[in-house]
């Protein structure tokens, strides 16, 4: 009997881990991050302490490859594929969180605690060296009598629905995450023709459920909502993550609108334009005209918080996305401090906003409501650590909209029930999450068995 076990990210979102267990071999889909307010900082799964034969990364999103070294330093025999794309964005969000860990333990330690990051910027760069690279959709055998192969996700640029033939011929889809329309970068997943009937799906609920609204529909709202605060004299800030900043730069590009590119959304930017290869036929290509009107915000002699400041200070109207999704950190914050009591400007929040994060404040307060950004701040001569608070009145235009990278409940549930597999797991969600995306699967397709997994526990399939 085969076993499947969410080590994370079963009834939750963060800190994806999915074991899966037969008598052949046992091996890892994922290895992330658990990302929760400020105060309670970043953890992760527990690593597995049994054998592991081989590792499959998804895609580079911290909550699916945050805790990478930390699997790979225990299991350092193990051998880890990733598309090209992902192993390459995957050293970038390591590295920023070593970068940030290490500065966290600075700051505890000037406050007389003791505090320890969780893997080093050299286990990050480890990581990418390590991963061997998936440069198209054909199969490969990652261990003996495995076979497995990539397919578009369609969630990001390198993300991967991955299909598994075990050794006794029963047949995996893992499917976390994914999204059924297309995106500035990508088009979107679709059924694998090859593959349907499958023994086992393992699938994202993130919105099952919900119905969202066409994407298509909320990046027309994006480019109106940019033009009328641009035509006010107005500047935008659009906080956003680092790998997907630029699906909502490249749909303003099209438009005509041009967009300042800041904080590690510029790494993940140069690694999509200078790409030698697209990993599959789903890539979207960038024009030289999107690669004009898209401008990374880099100092041209300057150190970059000056010319973030030259942004900030000029009367010309602007549209900056930066990376801070949440946030919660990076230089988005900035920002949003320099933009938030200008009526004229407009702060758009394009996704989810997890509770207690700052974004999701921000978004449920009124104009004229007081908002509070704090940070910690080593001293100048490293004597100590001071905490800096900052009040700012809302006065500019706050606009959530749902830019998602996920298909929700009403589309996973279709797609399920043409691929028509025996078992579905439902994953990556909170309860009523699964509840509701096993409600429209059992509509469409009575016959397919749905379990809703739970963190820490094994399912038997």
């Amino acid at each position: 009997m085969a076993r499947f076990t969410a080590i994370g990210g079963g009834d939750s979102i963060g800190g994806s881990a999915y074991l899966y267990e037969d008598d052949t071999a046992s091996f890892l889909i994922d290895f992330g991050a658990i990302q929760g307010p400020k105060s309670a900082g970043i953890s992760y799964p527990r690593v597995p302490q049994s054998a592991l034969d081989f590792m499959l990364l998804s895609h580079d999103h911290l909550d699916h490859c945050g805790g990478l070294p930390l699997v790979m330093r225990e299991h350092r025999d193990m051998p880890v594929f990733a598309t090209n794309t992902a192993r390459f964005g995957a050293f970038f969000q390591l590295d920023d969180s070593a970068k940030i860990a290490e500065q966290n333990a600075r700051i505890a330690e000037l406050s007389g605690r003791t505090e320890y990051p969780a893997f080093t910027g050299g286990e990050a760069h480890d990581v990418m060296h390590e991963i061997t690279p998936v440069r198209d959709s054909g199969w490969f055998e990652p261990f003996p009598g495995y076979k497995v192969s990539y397919r578009s996700a369609g969630h990001k640029r390198g993300a991967a629905i991955i299909l598994i033939v075990c050794p006794d011929g029963r047949r995996i889809v893992h499917a976390c995450d994914f999204s059924l329309h297309d995106q500035a970068l990508v088009r979107g997943a679709v059924v694998p023709r090859d593959f349907l009937n499958p023994d086992l799906l393992v699938t994202e609920c993130t919105y099952g459920a919900r119905s969202l609204p066409s994407r298509a529909v909320e990046e027309k709202r994006l480019v109106d909502a940019v033009k009328r605060v641009l035509e006010r004299g107005g500047k935008v800030i659009i906080p956003h993550f680092a790998s997907t900043c630029q699906h909502i730069a490249l749909p303003l590009a099209r438009a005509g609108i041009a967009s300042f590119l800041d904080g590690m959304a510029r790494d993940f930017w140069r690694l999509y334009m200078e790409a030698e290869d697209h990993w599959c036929e789903h890539d979207i290509p960038i024009t030289e005209e999107e690669q004009r009107l898209i401008i990374p915000v880099v100092g041209n002699g300057k150190k970059d918080w000056e010319a973030r400041e030259d942004i900030k200070a000029s009367h010309n109207p602007a549209v900056v996305i930066a990376t801070g999704g949440m946030l919660e950190g990076g230089p988005a914050v900035g920002y949003v401090e320099a933009f938030l009591e200008d009526p004229k400007n407009a702060v758009i929040i394009p996704g989810y906003q997890a509770p207690e994060s700052q974004g999701r404040k921000l978004i449920q307060l009124q104009r004229r409501d007081r908002m509070t950004f704090s940070r910690q701040c080593i001293r100048s001569d490293g004597s100590g650590v001071d905490v800096v608070a900052s009040d700012y009145y809302v006065e500019a235009e706050v606009i959530p909209m749902h830019l998602s990278g996920h298909s929700d409940g009403d589309e996973v549930a279709r797609w399920v029930a043409e691929l028509n597999p025996k078992t579905v797991i439902t994953v990556h969600g909170e309860p009523a999450a699964h509840e509701g995306l096993h409600q429209r699967i059992s509509r469409l397709s009575g016959g397919i068995g749905v379990v809703s997994s739970k963190t820490g526990e094994s399912i038997a399939w």
